[in-house]
């Protein structure tokens, strides 16, 4: 996949995801929470909420809730970081080199 692609499809996964930062919910001290430390986004609703990202549900916290969109972004983290990482070593290398020799933009 191309470089272009690539950050595409970042780039629509991010626009699609919910709303961040994204913060875990502090353990519930019920005997038998439905849900218990979710990922959850810090923006507000109009009711004064914030929407779940990722939840367990039942009375185990067996089932996992969470859009289809938010989980595509947390399934290609792993790989989308690492590569916008290393994007940006690249460009930080490339203007250091070109300070060195003195090229400017």
């Amino acid at each position: 996949m191309s470089d272009e692609l690539r950050e595409a499809a970042i780039r629509a996964r991010v626009a699609a995801a919910s709303a961040g930062p994204w913060k875990w919910e502090e353990p519930s001290e019920d005997n038998w929470p439905q849900s218990d430390q979710s990922l959850m986004s810090s923006v507000l609703d109009e009711e004064g909420f914030a929407d779940s990202v990722l939840s367990g549900w039942g009375y185990d916290a067996s089932g996992i809730d969470g859009s289809v969109e938010d989980r595509a972004f947390i399934a290609h983290a792993r790989e989308d970081i690492p590569y916008l990482l290393a994007e940006v070593q690249r460009l930080r290398d490339e203007i250091a080199a070109g300070t060195e020799t003195g090229e400017t933009s």
